[in-house]
Protein backbone atom coordinates (compact mmCIF):
# COMPACT_ATOMS: atom_id res chain seq x y z
CA UNK A 1 0.00 0.00 0.00
CA UNK A 2 3.10 2.49 0.68
CA UNK A 3 4.21 1.92 -3.19
CA UNK A 4 0.49 2.74 -4.05
CA UNK A 5 0.53 5.87 -1.71
CA UNK A 6 4.15 6.70 -3.62
CA UNK A 7 2.46 6.21 -6.74
CA UNK A 8 -0.55 8.85 -6.24
CA UNK A 9 1.72 11.39 -4.76
CA UNK A 10 4.55 10.84 -7.79
CA UNK A 11 1.97 11.48 -10.17
CA UNK A 12 0.55 14.89 -8.36
CA UNK A 13 3.55 15.95 -8.70
CA UNK A 14 4.34 15.16 -12.46
CA UNK A 15 0.32 16.31 -13.46
CA UNK A 16 0.08 19.41 -10.51
CA UNK A 17 -3.09 20.80 -10.71
CA UNK A 18 -4.29 18.45 -13.70
CA UNK A 19 -4.35 15.84 -11.41
CA UNK A 20 -7.36 16.79 -9.54
CA UNK A 21 -9.06 16.13 -13.07
CA UNK A 22 -8.08 12.34 -12.38
CA UNK A 23 -9.38 12.52 -9.19
CA UNK A 24 -12.57 13.58 -10.67
CA UNK A 25 -12.37 11.24 -13.47
CA UNK A 26 -11.80 8.49 -10.54
CA UNK A 27 -14.98 9.96 -8.73
CA UNK A 28 -17.20 9.68 -12.19
CA UNK A 29 -16.52 6.44 -13.09
CA UNK A 30 -17.67 5.26 -9.59
CA UNK A 31 -21.64 6.37 -10.13
CA UNK A 32 -21.17 6.93 -13.74
CA UNK A 33 -19.99 3.36 -15.36
CA UNK A 34 -21.37 0.27 -14.69
CA UNK A 35 -17.84 -0.99 -14.47
CA UNK A 36 -16.80 1.56 -11.88
CA UNK A 37 -16.62 -1.44 -8.79
CA UNK A 38 -13.39 -2.70 -11.11
CA UNK A 39 -11.79 0.43 -9.13
CA UNK A 40 -11.76 0.10 -5.29
CA UNK A 41 -13.42 3.75 -4.85
CA UNK A 42 -13.77 3.46 -0.95
CA UNK A 43 -9.78 2.36 -1.18
CA UNK A 44 -9.00 5.39 -2.93
CA UNK A 45 -10.56 7.98 -1.29
CA UNK A 46 -9.37 7.18 2.26
CA UNK A 47 -5.79 7.16 0.19
CA UNK A 48 -6.23 9.86 -0.94
CA UNK A 49 -7.07 11.24 2.51
CA UNK A 50 -4.02 9.79 4.25
CA UNK A 51 -1.97 11.78 1.11
CA UNK A 52 -3.72 14.75 2.29
CA UNK A 53 -1.55 14.86 4.88
CA UNK A 54 1.92 15.16 2.94
CA UNK A 55 1.93 18.99 2.52
CA UNK A 56 1.54 19.41 -0.46
CA UNK A 57 -0.17 21.80 -2.50
CA UNK A 58 -2.01 19.82 -4.58
CA UNK A 59 -3.56 16.87 -2.75
CA UNK A 60 -4.94 19.33 -0.37
CA UNK A 61 -8.62 18.47 2.06
CA UNK A 62 -10.61 20.75 0.41
CA UNK A 63 -9.20 20.11 -3.52
CA UNK A 64 -9.64 15.99 -3.36
CA UNK A 65 -13.26 16.16 -1.79
CA UNK A 66 -14.43 19.37 -4.25
CA UNK A 67 -12.98 16.68 -7.05
CA UNK A 68 -14.48 13.73 -5.80
CA UNK A 69 -17.71 14.81 -5.51
CA UNK A 70 -18.06 17.14 -8.49
CA UNK A 71 -16.40 13.91 -10.54
CA UNK A 72 -19.59 11.63 -8.77
CA UNK A 73 -22.22 14.22 -9.03
CA UNK A 74 -21.62 14.17 -13.11
CA UNK A 75 -21.45 10.46 -13.33
CA UNK A 76 -24.83 10.08 -11.00
CA UNK A 77 -26.52 12.35 -13.58
CA UNK A 78 -25.08 10.80 -16.71
CA UNK A 79 -25.48 7.36 -15.47
CA UNK A 80 -29.30 8.61 -14.03
CA UNK A 81 -30.55 9.47 -18.00
CA UNK A 82 -28.58 6.64 -19.76
CA UNK A 83 -31.04 4.59 -17.21
CA UNK A 84 -33.95 6.70 -18.51
CA UNK A 85 -33.16 6.68 -21.92
CA UNK A 86 -31.95 3.11 -22.71
CA UNK A 87 -33.37 1.01 -19.63
CA UNK A 88 -36.92 1.54 -20.56
CA UNK A 89 -36.39 0.38 -24.09
CA UNK A 90 -34.93 -2.36 -22.87
CA UNK A 91 -37.72 -3.71 -20.72
CA UNK A 92 -40.48 -2.82 -23.33
CA UNK A 93 -38.58 -4.88 -25.94
CA UNK A 94 -37.74 -7.73 -24.51
CA UNK A 95 -39.61 -10.31 -22.07
CA UNK A 96 -37.50 -13.05 -20.49
CA UNK A 97 -38.93 -12.78 -17.29
CA UNK A 98 -36.04 -10.71 -15.55
CA UNK A 99 -36.23 -8.33 -18.29
CA UNK A 100 -40.21 -7.75 -18.61
CA UNK A 101 -43.07 -5.20 -18.12
CA UNK A 102 -43.48 -6.79 -14.62
CA UNK A 103 -40.05 -6.58 -13.38
CA UNK A 104 -40.02 -2.79 -15.09
CA UNK A 105 -43.18 -2.00 -12.85
CA UNK A 106 -41.57 -3.48 -9.61
CA UNK A 107 -38.25 -1.61 -10.39
CA UNK A 108 -40.61 1.80 -10.13
CA UNK A 109 -42.46 0.92 -7.59
CA UNK A 110 -38.99 0.16 -5.96
CA UNK A 111 -37.32 3.10 -6.45
CA UNK A 112 -40.95 5.12 -5.27
CA UNK A 113 -40.74 3.73 -1.78
CA UNK A 114 -37.10 3.06 -1.09
CA UNK A 115 -35.25 5.62 -3.80
CA UNK A 116 -34.11 7.85 -1.58
CA UNK A 117 -32.71 6.24 1.60
CA UNK A 118 -31.32 3.66 -1.17
CA UNK A 119 -29.42 7.09 -3.16
CA UNK A 120 -28.27 8.61 0.14
CA UNK A 121 -26.47 5.19 1.23
CA UNK A 122 -25.84 3.40 -2.19
CA UNK A 123 -22.37 5.67 -2.32
CA UNK A 124 -20.63 3.63 0.28
CA UNK A 125 -21.25 -0.03 -1.45
CA UNK A 126 -19.37 -0.93 -4.28
CA UNK A 127 -21.18 -2.39 -7.13
CA UNK A 128 -24.05 -0.58 -5.36
CA UNK A 129 -23.25 2.88 -6.14
CA UNK A 130 -22.40 2.02 -9.66
CA UNK A 131 -25.69 0.49 -10.52
CA UNK A 132 -27.98 2.31 -8.31
CA UNK A 133 -28.27 5.40 -10.26
CA UNK A 134 -29.15 3.42 -13.86
CA UNK A 135 -31.71 1.88 -11.83
CA UNK A 136 -33.15 5.15 -10.35
CA UNK A 137 -33.46 6.39 -13.97
CA UNK A 138 -34.57 3.18 -15.21
CA UNK A 139 -37.40 3.35 -12.09
CA UNK A 140 -38.56 6.98 -13.40
CA UNK A 141 -37.64 8.11 -9.91
CA UNK A 142 -38.03 11.73 -10.38
CA UNK A 143 -34.65 13.32 -11.51
CA UNK A 144 -34.94 16.89 -8.29
CA UNK A 145 -35.51 13.90 -5.23
CA UNK A 146 -32.90 12.04 -7.26
CA UNK A 147 -30.50 14.13 -7.70
CA UNK A 148 -30.90 15.56 -4.01
CA UNK A 149 -30.41 12.56 -2.62
CA UNK A 150 -27.62 11.40 -4.84
CA UNK A 151 -25.75 14.45 -4.22
CA UNK A 152 -26.21 14.43 -0.04
CA UNK A 153 -25.42 10.80 -0.29
CA UNK A 154 -21.69 11.25 -2.32
CA UNK A 155 -21.06 14.45 -0.58
CA UNK A 156 -20.91 12.15 2.57
CA UNK A 157 -19.33 9.24 1.23
CA UNK A 158 -16.61 11.67 0.07
CA UNK A 159 -16.47 13.35 3.29
CA UNK A 160 -16.49 10.38 5.48
CA UNK A 161 -14.00 8.57 3.99
CA UNK A 162 -11.61 10.97 3.07
CA UNK A 163 -11.85 12.82 6.34
CA UNK A 164 -10.95 9.24 8.09
CA UNK A 165 -8.01 9.22 5.96
CA UNK A 166 -6.39 12.50 6.82
CA UNK A 167 -8.02 12.03 10.39
CA UNK A 168 -6.31 8.59 11.17
CA UNK A 169 -4.83 7.79 8.16
CA UNK A 170 -1.53 8.17 9.98
CA UNK A 171 -1.65 5.66 12.68
CA UNK A 172 1.20 3.22 12.16
CA UNK A 173 -1.41 -0.16 12.76
CA UNK A 174 -4.20 1.41 10.04
CA UNK A 175 -1.48 2.80 7.69
CA UNK A 176 0.08 -0.80 7.71
CA UNK A 177 -3.04 -2.50 7.11
CA UNK A 178 -4.92 0.04 4.85
CA UNK A 179 -6.81 -2.54 3.25
CA UNK A 180 -7.95 -4.28 6.22
CA UNK A 181 -9.42 -1.27 7.07
CA UNK A 182 -11.16 -0.29 4.44
CA UNK A 183 -12.49 -3.68 4.44
CA UNK A 184 -14.06 -3.08 7.88
CA UNK A 185 -15.39 0.44 6.51
CA UNK A 186 -17.51 -1.22 3.55
CA UNK A 187 -18.89 -3.97 6.21
CA UNK A 188 -20.41 -1.39 8.67
CA UNK A 189 -21.57 0.29 5.96
CA UNK A 190 -23.44 -2.36 4.04
CA UNK A 191 -25.08 -3.25 7.37
CA UNK A 192 -25.98 0.29 8.01
CA UNK A 193 -28.24 0.10 4.11
CA UNK A 194 -29.41 -3.52 5.69
CA UNK A 195 -30.67 -1.66 8.31
CA UNK A 196 -32.01 0.98 7.03
CA UNK A 197 -34.01 -0.67 4.72
CA UNK A 198 -35.14 -2.93 6.86
CA UNK A 199 -36.03 -0.18 9.29
CA UNK A 200 -37.91 1.69 6.42
CA UNK A 201 -39.76 -1.68 5.20
CA UNK A 202 -41.05 -2.31 8.69
CA UNK A 203 -42.04 0.80 9.43
CA UNK A 204 -44.08 0.94 5.87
Amino acid sequence: MGDFNQTLLDLAQQLGPAFLFVLAGIGFTQTGLLLGPLIPGNTLLFTAGVLTGSNGQILTWPNVVFSFIAGALLGNAANYFQGKRLGRGLFEKRETGIISQTSLAKTEAFFSKHGRMTMLFSPFVPIVRSFAPFVAGLGEMPFRSYFGFAALGVALWVVVLVSLGAGIGQVPWIKDNLGVFVVVVFILATAQLLFAFAKKKKSS
